[in-house]
């Protein structure tokens, strides 16, 4: 049998008996109500209060213990079904609340570059509780910033891409928060496996090292050097050769003469571009170390500024000179590089053109970067934006002459340099490169010479040159099977 009772308007069960269903009121139970008659009328129910009724299921009774009995009575004679209200799940006291694995939480919507120290799993949060026990607050959030900054902005932002990729890869396949990070071999297998055929093979070596860095900067195991993954990588190098990108021929001398004819470097665009170009070339310099990223992202730490130019007057046995630091390179990272430019008696020299950027742009204030230039309107400084450089050189090439890429000024003035009988140990001095560094990036150049050098013998004294070279810094492996793959990456 059910058992009820009446509190003042309300029909409810016992809590005894709460999960038992509900029965009419003119059940022979109804007998056994409780009825206080002097109780005061309860206050109207908000409609959200869990218990409320709805008024035509409530009843309403006279207070006056006089008409108690007719009131019972009447009570019998209604035929009403009361609504039962829904109950509340109890919650358990130690329950733990979930994390929430939407945007908002783990994976907040940033840019790319801030994705390392943004894009957070359980173990990630787990590994900054552990920090923040360890350390004041201070200490440990200058720490975590401190190890995101060791990356170029722009490595930052490609290895945030590759966790972006990882990520996506983990939601649709269900893949649980907790089993991401660390994520397991197996995982990271099947990661690559289901990228192969669809991009190249340093496409997933750039997601690869972003992941690399996201487990260690949260103090996470890292399984990518597991002999199975290193097969499913080797897997995708061979299905994702359609998908790199054509050799970067070298700029050469006929380009480099054809640029110099369509410029006016008496204008401060012109004259800044054509310091740019003649500095990356005979100084075997990488772009990304004379130029920025884009218009406000220049960096103090990072790249190198008009007051950092020194210019040395020349001799009988020494030719004038200009040289100036910089900040940071690619390969040594804050230690930073020299660049040393050395006169030359052609059209192509770049201490004039250097000093002539100076004199014509002498409006640039001291502390923005070196290859800076006025506007039309000598109002203000517009820095040297890496893409818009690369548009200016090939919008001044002839038609029949291939586009100039980035990397072309390195690979073109290396090459020249050497053809023209300078020393492997000075060109590799030039270009920031160590010997051994040097003779691989050499490999590398061995596709892309019949590029450059159209006639045998300069391919004949080329490649003697660095034989020579490669003997003199022995011990080092002389045939090619013994020298690293070609897939090392030097550049």
């Amino acid at each position: 049998m059910s058992r009820f009772r009446y509190n003042r308007q309300v029909a409810v069960p016992t809590s005894s008996e709460e999960e038992r269903p509900a029965k009419h009121f003119n059940s022979p139970s109804i007998r056994r109500f409780r009825y206080d008659p002097f109780a005061k009328p309860a206050s109207p129910r908000t409609p959200s209060a869990p218990n409320h009724i709805p008024p035509k299921a409530a009843t309403s009774y006279p207070s006056s213990s006089s008409n108690q009995t007719s009131h019972i009575l009447h009570a019998h004679s209604v035929k009403h079904e009361p609504t039962v209200p829904k109950l509340e799940p109890r919650l358990e006291l130690n329950a733990k609340p979930k994390l929430e694995s939407d945007a908002n939480t783990l994976r907040p919507s940033v840019p790319a570059s801030e994705r390392l120290s943004a894009w957070k799993t359980p173990f990630a949060l787990e590994s900054d509780v552990e920090l923040l026990s360890s350390l004041p607050h201070n200490l440990s959030s200058s720490l975590k910033d401190n190890l995101v900054k060791a990356l170029a902005p722009s490595t930052r932002g490609a290895y945030g891409a590759g966790i972006r990729r990882f990520t996506d890869f983990c939601d649709e396949h269900n893949i649980s928060e907790e089993a991401r990070m660390p994520a397991s071999k197996y995982l990271l297998a099947s990661f690559i496996s289901e990228q192969a055929g669809s991009c190249s093979a340093s496409c997933i070596k750039n997601w690869m090292s972003g992941l690399k860095a996201w487990h260690e900067i949260n103090s996470a195991p890292w399984n990518g050097e597991d002999r199975l993954v290193q097969l499913s990588r080797s897997l995708a190098a061979k299905n994702g050769t359609s998908f790199s990108r054509p050799k970067r021929p070298p700029i050469t001398r006929d380009q480099l003469t054809a640029l110099r004819g369509r410029l006016n470097i008496r204008e401060g665009k012109d004259a800044a571009f054509w310091a740019l170009a003649t500095t990356a070339f005979w100084g075997c310099r990488r772009l990304g170390e004379l130029t920025i990223p884009k218009t406000d992202g220049f960096d103090k730490k990072l790249h190198v500024q008009k007051t950092a130019v020194s210019f040395t007057h020349g001799s009988s046995a020494r030719s004038p000179s200009i040289s100036f630091d910089i900040p940071w390179t690619k390969t040594t990272k804050e230690k930073g590089g020299k660049v040393v430019l050395t006169a030359r008696d052609d059209d192509l020299c770049p201490v004039t053109a250097l000093l002539n950027h100076i004199l014509v742009n002498h409006k640039v204030p001291p502390d923005v970067p070196l290859f800076s230039y006025m506007d039309n309107s000598q109002s203000r400084s517009i820095p040297p934006v890496k893409t818009k450089f690369l548009e200016f050189c090939n919008s001044n090439v002839l038609p029949h002459q291939k586009k100039i890429l980035g990397h072309s000024f390195r690979i073109g003035g290396s090459v020249e340099l050497l053809l023209a009988g300078v020393p492997p140990e000075v060109v590799a001095s030039i270009g920031g490169w160590t010997s051994s560094a040097f003779l691989l990036y050499w490999r590398k150049l061995e596709d892309i010479i019949p590029l450059h050098v159209s006639q045998a013998y300069d391919r004949q004294k080329l490649a003697a040159s660095i034989d020579s070279f490669r003997s003199r810094i022995n011990p080092l492996p002389t045939s090619a099977r013994q020298l690293p793959s070609r897939s090392a990456t030097f550049s």
